[in-house]
């Protein structure tokens, strides 16, 4: 991502480059060519040069660059060679694509995350409610005290009801429970049906690799909007800049980043998919550029 291409230096390019094809996706080079601080935009625009050529997603016929949205299309139409890889000078890219269209809709995203999303909707009102409000309207409307109100709390959480925790591990157990049962059919008529499904594994990586993509691609989008309305610990208003790059993971053998929170929101994401091999910028660095 942009924090690991920054962190490369120039002889790192070169070293790395012999070992790795370095794949750039539109979010990348949308955060190359229009960074939020203007004066950094000569140095990436510099140290991209620095390579050789560069691999992008690109349709089949190499005309024009692909999203991840345009994979994710592809691949529910029946296509699914591996995302198609073109090999391109960095200076044709420069002279020739313009993702200021994709920093603004990544900039349109990053909005304030204490003005949180919520969907409790409480006594018929329209405005939403966190789940703490929710908790104490069940507890006023059943005269419970506060030792009684605790242990709903925490038999909510079990539950891994959204809201009920803002870690991203609980976070990723309440999107667990929504594929099985909005992807897998399983059934919550009752209170036995719901310990069931709590017990049960989702089982991601015994499905071929488009079926396996497909379902990455809706946790993916379950993950990304209980954890904006909780919010998530970690997370900050560039969230979304940083989650659009779990979309090409399945796509790459090494995914890199030098951020200090990221790695404990890609855990869980990593902990379920085996296609995810995620490295830290020091790690990768350690491992492959000494």
């Amino acid at each position: 991502d942009r924090s690991g291409f920054e962190k490369l230096a120039y002889s790192d390019i070169e070293k790395g480059a012999s070992i790795f094809d370095v794949v750039f996706p539109d979010v990348l080079l949308s955060e190359i060519f229009n960074p939020s601080a203007s004066n950094r935009k000569k140095a990436l625009e510099q140290k991209l040069l620095k390579f050789d050529r560069i691999y992008l997603f690109t349709h089949n016929d190499g005309a024009s660059i692909i999203s991840h949205n345009g994979i994710f299309k592809n691949i529910i139409s029946g296509k699914f060679p591996h995302a198609y890889f073109a090999s391109i000078k960095p200076q044709e890219v420069l002279e020739s694509v313009n993702f200021k269209w994709l920093r603004e809709y990544m900039d349109s995203k990053n909005r304030n995350l204490n003005q949180r999303g919520y969907h409790y909707h409480l006594d018929g009102s329209d405005e939403g409610k966190s789940f703490n409000d929710l908790i104490d309207m069940l507890a006023d409307n059943n005269s419970m005290d506060d030792v009684e109100k605790k242990g709903f709390k925490k038999f909510f959480k079990r539950l891994a009801v959204p809201g009920s925790s803002q870690e991203p591990e609980d976070i990723a157990k309440s999107v667990d429970i929504l594929i099985l049962i909005n992807k897998f059919g399983q059934n919550t008529e009752t209170y036995e049906d719901l310990e069931k499904i709590i017990e049960m594994e989702v089982p991601y990586n015994s499905l071929n690799d488009r079926n396996k993509y497909l379902l990455f691609y809706d946790w993916m989008i379950y993950y990304l909007t209980i954890g904006e309305s909780v919010p998530m610990k970690g997370l900050d208003k560039s969230y979304f800049n940083d989650m659009m790059y779990c979309y090409y993971m399945p796509f790459c053998d090494v995914f890199v980043a030098d951020d200090k929170i990221f790695p404990s929101i890609l855990k869980p994401v990593c902990d379920r998919f085996d296609f995810i091999n995620f490295m830290t910028f020091n790690e990768f660095k350690d491992r492959f550029l000494q």
